[in-house]
């Protein structure tokens, strides 16, 4: 698959969070860094990130493949530029349920190591009709809906003072397996 990467300056932070339905991502790209991935080839909602610090010269898109259970996993991305940002902060975290009942999708509690991070909350999810609805402080950025496959949302808050951030509950359309992910960026 080709990913189209979304427009940046060189020294943004791109960060790309691919969802799978009963598969794994390919290898990563040259350049960029898995930040986290737990893809498999069962049954299952998984989730992978990867990130890399624009250079004079990109492309404007990078390939990569899935592959799955099937032999065609249902794949999600969503890809993002953070401007103004020194980084990947030192905590990441993922997470997953297999229940096919799961409701709500809890994104993982992240510990940063500077205050005001801009935590970056995705959830790889089973069918769903709709958006996830996050709370109050959390800003949706985009939700991607693959037919009666699978889905991925992703949205952004500010962390508070360094340290502990709580996990944050992304409620479903609907029940079902999902992984989530939570990573911090370091604000400038």
């Amino acid at each position: 698959m080709t990913i189209t990467l979304p427009d940046a300056s060189v020294g943004d932070l791109w960060v790309i969070a691919m969802a799978t339905t009963s598969g794994q991502m390919g290898s990563t790209p040259s350049g960029w860094t898995k930040r986290m991935g737990n893809g498999a080839w069962y049954d299952g909602a998984y989730l992978e990130v990867w990130t890399r610090t624009k250079v004079a010269g990109d492309p404007a898109t990078i390939t990569t493949s899935a592959s799955g259970f099937t032999g065609n996993s249902p794949t999600e991305v969503i890809a993002m530029t953070v401007t103004s940002q020194a980084g990947v902060n030192a905590s990441s975290s993922i997470s997953s349920n297999d229940s096919a009942t799961a409701t709500p999708h809890t994104t993982p509690a992240v510990t940063t190591t500077v205050a005001n991070a801009l935590l970056i909350r995705m959830v790889s999810t089973g069918p769903q009709t709709a958006a996830h609805t996050w709370p109050a402080g959390v800003t949706p950025v985009a939700t991607v809906i693959n037919g009666t496959s699978a889905a991925l949302s992703v949205a952004v808050q500010i962390g508070g003072a360094a340290g502990s951030q709580a996990a944050v509950d992304a409620t479903p359309s609907n029940g079902s397996k999902y992984s989530s992910g939570t990573i911090a960026i370091s604000p400038t």
